[in-house]
C-alpha cells in the first residue's frame, strides 16, 4: 500500500476537527468516483486512474457530514445496548462491575466489583445511569483537565460534557473544551491521553507534527492509547 493510500485528511467543520483515514485507493479506467466507509471506519475510494490528491481531498471535504454520518452508525451498531439487569457487566475507568440491586440505598454505591443500586427509585435505569455517569465524569475530567493543564502551561476556558458517541473530545478556538461522558468508561490512561489530546490543540488546532510533538511531549507513549481506543471505542456506550 502507498503512503498515499495511508494518508490521513483533517477538516476543521465549526470548530470540530474530523480524522479521516484512507484505507485503500483502487484506480481503475473508471470515469466516476466512489466513496465508501469500510466496517472499521475507514474510507475506500474507488477513481479513475488520472486523480490528483487534491482532488481526493475534495472529494472527502464535500462528503465529510455523510462520513461522519456513516461512522456513527457503524460505530452504534458494534456493540449490545445495556437493559440494565442485575448481574449486567458496567465499565467504568476501565474496570467492570457487576450491576446489583439493594432496597433502601438512597444513592448508588460501588463496592468492590459490584456497582450497588436501588432500582425501585428509578422508573428508567438507562436515563439515570447516564445521568450518574455524566456527573461521575465532570469530577473525574475536571481533576485531570486542571491537572494537565498545569503541567502543559496550558490555559483552557471552559469543560463541558458532552453525549457524543464517536468524538471523545474537542476544543473550539475560544479555549472550550468538550468531553464526551462514555469516556468515563475507559481506563485512566486512555482518559489522560483524550485531555492531553484535546489540551494540545489550545496551542496547535490542528493534528499538524507540531500538534503531535505538543501530545508526546505530555505523553510520550500516547500512540499507545491512541491505538487503543480506535480498537476499543465502540465498547464504551450503552
Amino acid at each position: 500500500m502507498s503512503a498515499f493510500c495511508r494518508a490521513k485528511f483533517f477538516f476543521i467543520l465549526f470548530m470540530k476537527i474530523f480524522d479521516f483515514e484512507i484505507e485503500k485507493i483502487i484506480k481503475s479506467k473508471r470515469k466516476t468516483i466512489s466513496l465508501a466507509v469500510l466496517p472499521n471506519g475507514k474510507l475506500e475510494l474507488k477513481t479513475p486512474n488520472k486523480i490528483s490528491e487534491k482532488q481526493i481531498e475534495e472529494i472527502i471535504l464535500r462528503h465529510q457530514r455523510w462520513i461522519v454520518k456513516r461512522q456513527q452508525n457503524l460505530l452504534e451498531n458494534m456493540y449490545t445496548p445495556k437493559t440494565f439487569y442485575e448481574g449486567e457487566k458496567l465499565l467504568l475507568l476501565g474496570n467492570e462491575y457487576s450491576l446489583k440491586f439493594v432496597k433502601g440505598l438512597k444513592l448508588p454505591e460501588i463496592r468492590d466489583n459490584f456497582i450497588i443500586i436501588d432500582n425501585e427509585k428509578h422508573d428508567n435505569l438507562h436515563d439515570f445511569f447516564t445521568f450518574w455517569y455524566r456527573e461521575f465524569a465532570f469530577k473525574i475530567f475536571k481533576e485531570r483537565i486542571d491537572g494537565y493543564s498545569k503541567i502543559m502551561n496550558l490555559q483552557y476556558d471552559s469543560l463541558k460534557i458532552s453525549n457524543a458517541k464517536t468524538r471523545w473530545g474537542s476544543c473550539s478556538s475560544k479555549k472550550n473544551i468538550n468531553l464526551s461522558w462514555r469516556l468515563i468508561m475507559a481506563p485512566m490512561k486512555i482518559v489522560d491521553y483524550v485531555i492531553i489530546h484535546e489540551l494540545a490543540h489550545l496551542k496547535e488546532l490542528n493534528h499538524s507534527p507540531k500538534f503531535w510533538a505538543v501530545v508526546e511531549g505530555a505523553m510520550p507513549d500516547y500512540k499507545i492509547y491512541r491505538s487503543w481506543l480506535k480498537k476499543n471505542g465502540h465498547t464504551l456506550s450503552f
